[in-house]
């Protein structure tokens, strides 16, 4: 991929939104599969939800200065380049459980001692679902 790919999907999409990431997170005693989307305004919207389910999980947005500050963060969070990032809107492709191996860590223990790794250089972000944001509470920008 790259910015004007992305802002193309930004501008011609349904929902005005691309997917630039889908990843099952095996630190966990149940599989959490991590979507990556970055959204109009230079928001990027982060979902943490069971294998096979694709909404009730932990949802937490992101507001960046500009496209820039935003690939940049990601291409640090994901420690892949822009160039390697896959276009999900394209593919509709779903991660596999194949030669997966869990660990017994609780995803809401990691939530409650602010060890969830995140994204970085945001100015601000936002949890809009109560049940969540009784877990998960950042300070301040990072």
């Amino acid at each position: 991929m790259n910015i004007e790919e992305i802002l193309q999907y930004l501008s011609t999409s349904l929902n005005g939104e691309v997917v630039i990431s889908k990843e099952i997170l095996t630190d966990y005693k149940t599989p959490i599969v991590r979507e990556i989307y970055i959204q109009k305004e230079f928001v990027v919207r982060i979902e943490f939800n069971d294998y096979g389910y694709d909404e009730g999980g932990f949802t937490i947005y992101f507001q960046y200065e500009n496209m820039e500050v935003l690939v940049s963060s990601l291409e640090c969070y994901l420690d892949k380049s822009i160039i390697k990032w896959e276009n999900y809107n394209k593919t509709g492709s779903y991660p596999s459980l194949d030669n997966i191996s869990l660990q017994s860590k609780k995803f809401k223990d990691d939530l409650k001692s602010k060890n969830l790794y995140l994204p970085k250089e945001w100015i601000s972000y936002q949890v809009k679902n109560n049940y969540w944001l009784q877990f998960f509470q950042l300070i301040e920008p990072i």
